[in-house]
């Protein structure tokens, strides 16, 4: 069953009533009748029960909330007006057996049954579905209490101890279904450093790989400055190194001029050239015969390979302390590719236990590396004769 603190939680409330103590060095248990403290009509025997300060009353507890969940002691026996409350240690709790963990219009069923999950019956919570009863399983509802108030023993002629075991609230749960989702393109504002991973500073204009930075590519494609574009030419035996910042044109059947760039690099191997362009151009035509000084090439295929991303204004803002103001600047950093969170892990996670398909670190697999080590303890085992 669940652990529990030993703490303590009974109240001092006793010193306003006449209480009979009664004790053998095995329990602390007192008796009162209505001359004392009123008295609900929901307590019987059996019964877990806590005294209401406000209304000077004895009154069935339940863990649907802190306030209610207090408890001064079980309730053993009724004789002629006079209940017998077991505040610690051993007890004779009427049917232990009929403990369990299964309601029926939010009140417990006594059937015999003591499952109490894999330890079996053995630890009883407070109920969070019926006043003054016992439940085997702890509460998991979010803002009930789970409360462990009887353990179950064989001594003599007693059956139970009486715990008062401080309660705790039940948590949401560790885990969220909610996603957050960071485009590419997204500028936050920040003090200048170099230190921010996935961003880029977009004080200025700058031209940047596709291949590097996809995501915004398809952002802004080629229209917010020069871009380049991989072109590979149909080219036999000809030095392309030789048209290195050559003008390249295009032109429609009318002769009349399409688009113009600059070659800024080739690559005779692969039988390509590398063009800039402005945004104003259109992208190569392959339909069309590219035009290098006197040179006249067929276009195979073409790639944009680099582009341009726009600048975004800083902002200069206004820090006001205690010791005076002090103006900022702050520049705009940029996503460069799309960020998606589902889950916020702290910084120290302590669980009982953890099951999933496979645990990295660093690169390295956990899992493959514990049995690698198993196997080279086994293998110096036998070498040993261990």
């Amino acid at each position: 069953m669940s652990s529990c603190t030993n703490s303590s939680n009974i109240q001092s409330n006793l010193i306003t009533q006449v209480i009979r103590e009664e004790g053998d060095g095995k329990r602390v248990a007192f008796k009162i009748t209505t001359t004392d403290a009123g008295i609900s009509a929901g307590v019987t025997v059996g019964s877990v029960v806590r005294y209401d300060v406000p209304t000077n009353m004895y009154m069935p507890s339940i863990a649907d909330k802190p306030d209610t969940a207090e408890v001064i002691g079980i309730v053993e026996t009724i004789q002629n007006g006079t209940y017998t409350i077991v505040a610690s240690g051993l007890i004779k709790y009427p049917g232990i057996t009929g403990i369990i963990n299964r309601y029926s219009a939010g009140c417990v069923v006594q059937d015999g049954t003591t499952a109490g999950g894999s330890g079996g019956a053995d630890i009883f919570f407070l109920s969070n579905g019926c006043a003054g009863k016992l439940q085997a399983l702890e509460p998991i509802t979010t803002g009930h209490i789970v409360k462990p108030v009887l353990q179950r023993v064989a001594v003599g002629e007693y059956n139970g101890i009486v715990l008062n075991y401080i309660g705790y609230e039940v948590a949401n749960a560790g885990t969220s279904d909610q996603t957050t989702v960071v485009p590419a393109g997204a500028v936050y504002y920040a003090p200048r450093t170099n230190n921010y991973e996935g961003f880029i500073d977009a004080t200025t204009p700058q031209q940047y790989p596709v291949s590097q930075y996809p995501e915004l590519y398809d952002i802004f494609k080629t229209d917010y400055g020069t871009y380049e574009e991989t072109v590979k030419l149909n080219s036999p035996g000809i030095n392309l190194s030789t048209v290195i910042n050559s003008t390249v044109t295009q032109k429609n059947s009318l002769n009349v001029v399409i688009s113009t760039g600059t070659v800024v690099e080739t690559n005779q191997t692969n039988s390509t050239i590398t063009i800039r362009k402005d945004s104003t151009q259109p992208k190569t035509d392959t339909n069309s015969r590219i035009i290098i000084g006197s040179l006249r090439f067929n276009a195979q295929s073409s790639d944009v390979t680099a582009f341009t991303v726009p600048s975004v204004p800083e902002q200069t803002i206004d820090y006001t302390a205690s010791s005076g103001s002090k103006v900022e600047t702050l520049v705009p950093y940029m996503r460069v590719q799309k960020d998606i969170t589902s889950v916020f892990v702290p910084e120290n996670v302590q669980l009982d236990s953890i099951t999933c398909d496979q645990i990295k670190t660093q690169g390295i697999t956990v899992g493959d590396k514990l049995q690698n080590l198993e196997l080279r303890i086994q293998q110096l085992e036998g070498r040993l004769g261990i």
